[in-house]
């Protein structure tokens, strides 16, 4: 979640650019330009959906299904005993 909030931060820093430039402030499309912060911004974005993957299979929470799959959450709740 961290990823995904730092890159709508940077998204939303773009509208001030010419009052960061201004101030002399040091922020993301600043220091990259406004085409350098979209492209952080679209890796932490990226880096988001890396670790929701990540999550997934670390914690085996089982394969991604096409929406017409049977739904996974059954065998969470039968018993093996």
């Amino acid at each position: 979640m961290t990823f995904w909030t730092a890159g709508f931060d940077v998204i939303y820093s773009c509208q001030d650019y010419e009052f960061d430039i201004a101030e002399g402030l040091f922020s993301v499309p600043r220091v990259l330009g406004i085409a350098g912060a979209l492209r952080a911004a679209r890796a932490m974005h990226a880096m988001m959906v890396v670790c929701l993957l990540a999550l997934v299979w670390g914690l085996h929470l089982g394969g991604l299904r096409w929406p017409a799959s049977p739904p996974s959450w059954r065998c969470w709740f039968t018993s093996t005993a």
